[in-house]
């Protein structure tokens, strides 16, 4: 799903809508402005129940259908008419739903909360107010897993193809390992975590490390 092309789009919700409903429209519309620059129109389908948002590639129009409640789900995410449907069993549990879409998208907070990076293809990273929005690194062709961050917040550890990188906020290499395990790129393997005085890294295929 090219959440970038939604973020140009328009954003629907029910009106009247509970406020955590409201909220995580609010949400998921501030993190796509500051991922990709973009906020989405904010619309609203008067006399709609439920609890759901509707990310939509055009900003006008809109079927009345667009919210199915998830069957024995928290919440679903829903590809619809070119868009994206986040529907949910709660209110509650659309932010739920607001946050998972945002971490299947490769989000991760700093430590402080001072940054956001997310994983697009390549490695960006942004300020939490949106500003100084940039690449942090180019993967090309290679396959770039999403960024673990360092406890300090100073560095990010992220997996290259079958190799452990490590970079600075600068995205200055600081480290390149290679794979240790016969069976590199497996589907166990490449989850990575560090110790918590950041003096060290885990990586892990299967239960090997």
């Amino acid at each position: 799903m090219d959440l970038a092309r939604l973020a140009a789009g328009a954003l629907y919700r029910p009106d009247p809508a509970p406020d955590p409903v409201a909220f995580a429209a609010a949400e998921l519309a501030a993190y796509l402005a500051r991922l990709f620059g973009d906020a989405p129109a904010e619309r609203t389908l008067p006399g709609a129940t439920g609890a759901w948002l509707h990310l939509a590639p055009s900003r006008e129009g809109l079927s009345g259908d667009v919210a199915a409640t998830p069957a024995e789900a928290e919440y679903a995410l829903v590809p619809r008419a070119g868009g994206l449907t986040l529907a949910a069993a709660t209110p509650r549990a659309l932010v739920a739903a607001v946050y998972a879409l945002l971490a299947a998208a490769g989000c991760e907070w700093s430590p402080d909360s001072a940054y956001v990076v997310y994983h697009w293809g390549d490695l960006g990273l942004v300020r939490a107010d949106g500003s100084h929005r940039h690449v942090l690194v180019r993967c090309g062709a290679a396959e770039c897993s999403v960024p673990v961050w360092s406890p300090d917040g100073r560095r990010l550890a992220f997996r290259r193809n079958d190799a452990l990188e490590v970079v600075d906020l600068n995205g200055r290499r600081q480290l390149h390992v290679g794979c240790a395990f016969a069976e590199c790129g497996g589907s166990g393997y490449g989850t990575i975590a560090w110790s918590p005085d950041g003096a060290s890294i885990a990586l892990a295929e299967d239960t090997r490390f």
